[in-house]
């Protein structure tokens, strides 16, 4: 109870505060994917590659993953709709995923992007830039 003249304590950060989810989308929502395992190491390898050819082979001009976020959605979107639900076990590697957990997330979404800024950003590094930084 605030004192006459006084303002009442504001709660603790984060009480009565949404999540940063979309509604339709659940918290405990797998991430670790089929989807998110497919579409980021194939941006992280195609990232890392090319940048490590425009790198060496042109005047050090670097691709961002901005090409590569706007390419993936769609196909994170697709690939939740048309890929069939299977679980496939690996007994030899006592390995099993579900290859559809439901519609695409935004939590794939932003590991599929961590993936592919670590693509560019460790693609673009060259001997001469790292040398030239300590210089």
């Amino acid at each position: 109870m605030a004192r006459e003249g006084q303002r009442e304590a504001t709660p603790l950060c984060g009480a009565g505060r949404r999540p940063w989810t979309a509604e339709d989308e659940s918290e405990d929502a797998p991430v670790w994917t089929f989807r998110v395992m497919v579409l980021g190491c194939t941006s992280f390898l195609f990232l890392l590659v090319v940048n490590k050819y425009l790198a060496t082979e042109t005047s050090e001009c670097i691709m961002g993953m901005g090409l590569t976020i706007v390419v993936v959605y769609p196909l994170g979107f697709l690939m939740g709709k048309l890929i069939p639900r299977r679980v496939v076990y690996y007994p030899m590697f006592r390995l099993e995923f579900c290859t559809n957990e439901g519609p695409f997330s935004f939590k794939e979404y932003a590991l599929i992007s961590i993936f592919a800024n670590l693509g560019a950003t460790i693609g673009g590094l060259t001997s001469s830039s790292i040398y030239m930084s300590y210089i």
